[in-house]
């Protein structure tokens, strides 16, 4: 419990509520469905498996506020989710969605996967790496600076804290 309430208190106060309430379950190792990878740590319905209850606690956070980004870009506008699609290089052939990967900037592998993953690794990384992540990979910094946070930055360890 101690994880998700600093979890929820990363969350600037200007990005809370997220929206629509939603449950937050923690399931019990037996209750996984089977077909559920064992690396499954948690999902944007904010599901905990087994993996999060037994991960290292930065860990734990992290993954629960990458479910969060998720809720985040669903309050967003669709204007600018489609300027987020443009800047991170994401074109829809049929029903899947495309990267690519020359000249685009993404904060892990698993941000290759999906637009919404991206979206999601990157406001983690924003919130929990500032200064790594804008020097990675800057558009994307100011992105999230300008139409996620409300220019609330963590780049030092004293904007970190009571925002």
């Amino acid at each position: 419990l101690d994880d998700i309430l600093m979890t929820l208190e990363d969350l600037p106060q200007s990005l809370r509520p997220l929206g629509q309430n939603r449950p937050l379950m923690k399931f019990k190792r037996e209750a996984i469905p089977p077909e559920q990878s064992p690396l499954l740590w948690a999902t944007s319905a904010v599901h905990l498996f087994t993996p999060w209850v037994e991960g290292p606690k930065f860990k734990r956070q992290y993954v629960l506020f990458h479910e969060f980004g998720h809720n985040l870009h669903g309050t967003m506008s669709s204007q600018k989710y489609d300027e987020w699609l443009r800047l991170s290089s994401w074109v829809k052939a049929g029903d899947r969605w495309e990267f690519d990967s020359i000249g685009s900037c993404v904060t892990s592998n698993y941000a290759m996967t999906h637009p919404n993953e991206d979206f999601a690794e990157a406001a983690s990384a924003y919130r929990y790496n500032g200064r790594a992540f804008l020097a990675q990979c800057p558009e994307k910094y100011r992105y999230m600076k300008e139409n996620v946070f409300n220019n609330v930055e963590y780049r030092e360890e004293s904007q970190c804290f009571g925002k």
